[in-house]
């Protein structure tokens, strides 16, 4: 995979992004104690050996990476999703082109300008890269709404619980265009009683 990315990207610098040391005490954490509650290890439960086996290959990898000499980033207490982020922005002042390869759709938030997200490659083995027009087409939501509508239907899979009981994909949509916007710290007042879950998901 890494190969093949490369020879669809001949020029460009390819990086790697890692959870922080202490990722799981990170801000998300700090909000929300149940932040990942799944993901983590309950006491007394011997971890799966497939686990534990993938968890010491991990700095083979990175050693591996290294040796081939690409540059690897991490910081104490940050996730690595949060990380390219921060890079992704940073980084579209100075280069022509960002790409983030993921399959994480949390990244369609950041679609804008020279930042693309990369997914996975297709039967064919051509890299695809996701565009704003393919999103509004799929979900109905532009990127720059994207963060926003994540926050009304939930994460399951990070555990982040819908703020409001029968809110789904065409509800958040109507949500959305009635004005209905986290990032604002003031209450909408349709929803002024679930405000705090709201911004809390967001």
């Amino acid at each position: 995979g890494l190969i093949r990315l490369h020879r669809f990207f001949p020029e460009a610098a390819i990086v790697f992004c890692w959870d922080g040391n202490d990722a799981s005490q990170s801000w998300r954490h700090d909000l929300d104690p149940r932040y990942k509650e799944r993901r983590k290890p309950k006491k007394d439960v011997e971890i799966p050996k497939p686990i534990q086996d993938i968890r010491k290959q991990i700095p083979i990898i990175e050693k591996f990476i290294k040796k081939f000499g690409f540059r690897t980033y991490s910081v104490p207490k940050l996730e690595a999703d949060d990380l390219i982020g921060v890079l992704a922005t940073a980084w579209k002042e100075h280069f022509h082109k960002v790409y983030i390869y993921s399959t994480d759709k949390d990244f369609y938030q950041l679609i804008k300008d020279n930042v693309a997200v990369v997914r996975d490659f297709d039967k064919t083995l051509k890299c695809k890269e996701i565009t704003a027009k393919e999103i509004k087409k799929e979900y109905d939501v532009a990127p720059k709404d994207w963060l926003r509508y994540r926050g009304l239907v939930g994460e399951g899979t990070d555990d982040i619980a819908k703020p409001m009981k029968g809110v789904g994909h065409k509800t958040a949509l109507k949500m959305l265009k009635k004005g209905i916007d986290a990032s604002k710290a003031e209450p909408h007042p349709d929803v002024k009683e679930h405000w705090s879950k709201i911004r809390l998901a967001y």
